[in-house]
């Protein structure tokens, strides 16, 4: 039972549901942020496959089926299953029902035991589409076809080794906000628990009110003069007493309570003797008869005084607040593991009371300041950071101007003066009457993301080996070269180089050594270029040299490339024969018929006949020519009619 009502409250796990605990909004800004940083769609559902969050980032394929009330039935149909199918597993990955070459993948979002939501993410491509299967599919859903499947070549490709990271990742991200459900769900608990102590506080005094009119409480009667302590059978009975036990002495009274609040009670008593306060009034433990100890509520005054103004009697009532107590205890325990909690996670947590002052904060802000948390509290952010102060206060000033939350990425400089890269979300929140209290401020450092972002970007596009452009970013390259060419009416001049004996050099020294070789190639054509040039690895021992906005000078980058080979095989130290390349040559002009496409097939023919030709025994001096008897314009390699060597 306690498990489906863990509250014990109206409020029940099976019946609570992730915007319960979590904002929408921060749940849609997080999805988002998932979905844009990984190129995938996402959303999520509750358990009976209803969306929580609006979709992110999705296809248009995605949306040309939704367009189809036959295909949104589909997609609902796809993602009820989906949540069933999660609803007892972990993560899963699954081809789409309705087209099976597009992955989906989910999440279990689960709060002590119980599935609350699943996070979807989808829309990529691991294998070849059935472009066949998806004109059935249009056909079935009553869409356009030929649309479908050219939103369906869209699609991004990933390959599943891919797609599990990415699901692995989100599966972290999953787990981060079911602790953050379990945080608020507990707060839920502590608030209520808090609520109904404060609740049994009243009820506490209103059942003083009626003791005192009905002596329903222990009562009290002193006789100050004599020590005569006088009781009635509810005072004995809440030390676990019968009347006739109590012995009628203030001497008994003192003697029955616990000896470290003696001293503090005593000296209210005297207080009040003494004419200091109105009424005596006091919380302190009495033992038991059973040796024990209860916490009681003392309440009690002066009601007669003899003519020269020093009492004589007083009177008075107990109260059993022992369940209070324990509550106040298991509360202060509750607010301490809460705060044990917080201090022990890596986002930095802090509130603003105004724009410029701080509030509380988490250990984790503190430590990045290398300040306690006393340190920090009420003190101006501007005394703490003097750098970075001033922009935080305008961040600050927006969110209680404009009562809306903000999420900025902001370099923070750490105590150690080290500058880290921090996601901040700011949150205006409101009380019962609207009016803004304070702004929530959590930062999470996101600097290795960043940077391994940034590798990510550069793995993609250069040759681990060589560092230069790999074959696959070529594609790209050469469509935005040639846009830029048709745009200026400028020529791209095109080098293809091969490594002559390379495999000679692989069998003979080495893989490490052809490697070490096709490095020094590298660097030796990444030098001879200007900074504007592309060197790519265009084949194994190939490499393709783009030189944008140029016209005949392939010639002279030729010669330069040769002079550094034959400075290189100076002072060769790995082969025990000369380096030598073969270089074919070609241009491509915008106003040419023919594509770039033909002009690199034209770049490697020559190349070719460049190391056919250095293949043969007389090995004759190659020169470049324009041939205007071939379509185009392009240069191509021809013995001279005389040559120097």
């Amino acid at each position: 039972m306690k498990e489906e009502n863990d509250l014990n409250t109206c409020i029940s796990l099976k019946d609570l549901k992730l915007t319960d605990l979590i904002d929408p909004e921060d749940l849609q800004g997080l999805q988002d942020c998932f979905a844009v940083s990984n190129n995938l769609a996402s959303i999520i559902l509750d358990p009976s496959g209803k969306p929580v969050t609006r979709s992110s980032n999705y296809s248009e394929f995605c949306r040309i089926v939704r367009s189809s009330s036959l295909g949104s039935q589909c997609c609902r149909k796809v993602e009820t299953d989906l949540c069933r199918t999660n609803r007892q597993q972990g993560p899963m990955i699954l081809p789409c029902k309705n087209v099976p070459a597009i992955l989906e993948g989910v999440v279990p979002i689960v709060v002590k035991g119980h599935l609350i939501a699943s996070w979807s993410i989808g829309q990529v491509v691991s294998s070849d589409l059935d472009e066949e299967a998806i004109l059935q599919f249009a056909r079935d859903i009553h869409v356009e076809e030929e649309e479908l499947v050219a939103a369906a070549r869209k699609l991004r490709k990933m390959s599943s080794e891919e797609f599990r990271k990415a699901l692995k990742f989100l599966e972290l991200l999953s787990l981060q906000v079911s602790l953050l459900a379990v945080q608020n769900l507990e707060q839920k608990k502590l608030i209520q628990e808090r609520d109904n102590a404060q609740i049994a506080l009243g009820k506490s005094e209103q059942r003083l009110d009626l003791a005192l009119s009905s002596a329903d409480l222990g009562m009290w009667d002193w006789n100050i003069q004599t020590g005569e302590l006088v009781v009635n059978a509810r005072w004995a009975e809440m030390i676990e007493y019968r009347p006739d036990e109590i012995e009628p002495q203030f001497n008994m009274w003192q003697k029955l309570v616990h000896p470290e609040d003696a001293q503090e009670v005593m000296q209210t008593l005297y207080a009040h003797l003494n004419g200091e306060t109105p009424f005596f009034r006091c919380q302190y433990r009495m033992r038991t008869r059973l040796d024990k100890w209860k916490w009681i509520l003392d309440s009690g005054r002066i009601v007669e005084w003899d003519l020269e103004g020093e009492p004589l009697r007083a009177v008075g009532t107990h109260m059993d607040i022992s369940e209070q107590k324990r509550a106040e205890k298991e509360l202060n325990v509750k607010s301490e593991e809460q705060d044990i909690l917080l201090d022990n996670i890596d986002i930095q947590i802090w509130y603003m009371k105004d724009p410029e002052h701080y509030g509380i904060l988490n250990q984790a802000h503190a430590d990045f300041l290398g300040l306690t948390k006393k340190d920090i509290e009420g003190r101006s952010i501007c005394d703490i950071d003097p750098e970075k102060g001033q922009l935080f206060l305008k961040n600050n000033q927006w969110v209680m101007e404009n009562r809306r939350q903000m999420k900025t990425e902001e370099w923070m400089k750490d105590h150690q003066g080290n500058e880290k890269l921090f996601a901040v979300t700011r949150t205006p929140k409101f009380g019962t009457d609207g009016q803004l209290e304070y702004v929530i401020c959590t930062a999470s450092d996101i600097t290795e993301r960043r940077e391994y972002e940034r590798k990510l970007a550069y793995m993609a596009v250069h040759d681990p080996l060589t560092g230069a452009y790999n074959r696959h970013s070529l594609d790209q390259l050469l469509r935005r070269e040639a846009g830029r060419s048709k745009r200026y009416n400028h020529t791209i001049e095109f080098l293809m180089i091969d490594i002559n004996r390379f495999k000679e050099i692989n069998d003979k020294f080495g893989h490490q050594t052809g490697d070490k070789v096709l490095q020094e190639v590298a660097t030796l054509l990444q030098t001879a270029v200007r900074e504007c040039d592309l060197v790519v690895r265009y084949g194994g021992d190939e490499f393709l040299i783009v030189l944008p906005e140029t016209s005949g000078q392939t010639s002279t980058l030729k010669e330069r490339i040769n002079r550094a080979i034959y400075s290189w095989n100076q002072e060769n130290n790995i082969l025990t024969f000369p380096l030598s390349l073969s270089i074919g040559c070609a241009h491509w002009d915008p106003e040419s018929p023919h594509s770039v496409e033909d002009i690199l097939a034209e770049a490697d023919k020559m190349m070719y006949q460049e190391k056919n030709a250095q293949r043969s025994e007389e090995k004759p001096y190659m020169r470049l020519v324009h041939d205007t008897d071939k379509l185009g314009t392009y240069r191509r390699i021809v013995p001279p009619q005389s040559h120097n060597n």
